[in-house]
């Protein structure tokens, strides 16, 4: 965060300026230590067009890696860690990321450590990554550590990519279909309608049903609004209870089709992080403890904390899985017995991760292919029914003209 400060030299003079700290006391911190008394720190409000395009101060995956790819590239260059984190945040465009590097520049110049300063933003970096700054500030490997952890955020985003831009023609389509539908509900049709009326043609069954669907929707639209508005208040405030959470991931998970996307998904995700954490140094119990916190579903939640327990108690995590074919399929128990017994976990962990994601684009495209051409059925039979009610209604005012 940027402050505005007044403050007192010791010779009495008084000096006004800006500082990047993570918190009002961390500014009052540095000026002191830099021999000034502040009398008045303030928080800097941005103006609302220069706080960038992202909504709820949220950073995008893309820019955060891009800048830690930067920071690891000085690191290995030799730039101590201070200056690079200050070059990182110059660099960057994005100014919610330029804040936070900043905020991490000054924490480490007060001598905290990079993954302290790091869980300070808990909105910006997770728990797995802080936890690997950790493991490679403590092994001497932070370059390397904070290079991996660049590949990781980039492969996320690059996955998410390719499922938004599987889903973005069908979406397309269901999107146009609506529009047609409702340009030609409120604007073609009634006009049609009108003129057919006046020329004293009688409109056909499938016009009459339209215009008082249109009538119905102009009458009571707010009271639609309100009741869908409550029915997902509902839904929202039931499914953030815990026990409406859990009920919403096993039903998702028993889901056909989109039940085996969503399991797929989440087998590359943490088969993903846990090869990240160990490669990074993480202890294994302590990889599945960070694994579980940062895993968004609740089923696979409570088997990663027994799983931790388990390996704690002295039980290998191949046979821990097992127990667990319908949520870890075989090929996962079996991955990662052989990981344990030739000593590769996590190249059999990238191994699976790698399997689940192609796994989960494939579905995903038969999905694609499934779907278009019954949303293009769908959307031609919409907009030819209402391209036969206005026909129909042309047809019989031209034959009462006549």
């Amino acid at each position: 965060m940027r402050f505005t400060y007044q403050a007192r030299t010791k010779t009495g003079e008084i000096k006004t300026g800006e500082i990047e700290a993570f918190s009002r006391e961390a500014a009052i911190e540095i000026l002191q230590r830099s021999g000034l008394f502040p009398t008045r720190v303030e928080e800097l409000k941005k103006p609302f067009y220069k706080r960038g395009f992202l909504l709820f101060g949220k950073i995008s995956l893309i820019d955060l890696a891009t800048a830690f790819r930067g920071l690891a590239a000085l690191l290995r260059s030799g730039v101590p860690i201070l200056d690079a984190l200050n070059s990182v945040a110059k660099e960057t465009s994005n100014e919610n990321l330029k804040d936070v590097f900043f905020a991490l520049a000054t924490e480490v110049e007060s001598g905290n450590t990079l993954s302290t300063a790091m869980s300070h933003h808990p909105q910006v970096f997770s728990k797995a990554y802080t936890a690997m700054v950790k493991t490679g500030e403590i092994a001497g490997e932070l370059p390397q550590v904070i290079q991996r952890i660049a590949e990781n955020m980039e492969s996320n985003y690059q996955f998410t990519q390719r499922v938004r831009g599987a889903m973005f023609y069908p979406a397309m389509i269901l999107t146009l279909a609506l529009i047609v539908f409702f340009l030609m509900l409120f604007w073609l049709i009634p006009r049609i309608a009108q003129f057919s009326m006046q020329m004293e043609a009688q409109l056909p069954s499938i016009v009459i049903f339209l215009l008082e669907f249109k009538e119905f929707l102009k009458k009571w639209w707010w009271l639609i609004l309100v009741l869908f508005g409550s029915i997902l208040f509902v839904f929202f405030s039931y499914f953030k209870t815990s026990e409406g959470k859990e009920t919403l991931d096993r039903f998702l998970l028993k889901l056909p089709i989109f039940g085996q996307l969503i399991k797929m998904m989440y087998l590359s995700r943490i088969s993903q992080n846990l090869n990240v954490l160990l490669a990074s140094g993480v202890p294994i119990a302590q990889a599945l403890e960070i694994t579980e916190e940062i895993t968004g579903n609740t089923v696979y939640q409570s088997i990663l904390a027994l799983a931790k327990d388990a390996i704690r108690a002295g039980e290998p995590l191949s046979s821990f899985f097992k127990d667990y074919p319908e949520i870890f399929p075989p090929f996962f128990s079996q991955m990662i017995t052989i990981g344990e017994k030739t000593g590769t976990l996590n190249k059999s962990l990238l191994t699976i991760s790698d399997f689940y994601a192609k796994e989960a684009e494939r579905i995903i495209g038969n999905i694609t292919t499934f779907l278009t051409p019954i949303l293009i059925i769908f959307a031609a039979a919409i907009v030819g029914l209402l391209l036969l009610s206005v026909l129909t209604t042309i047809y019989q005012t031209i034959t009462i003209i006549s």
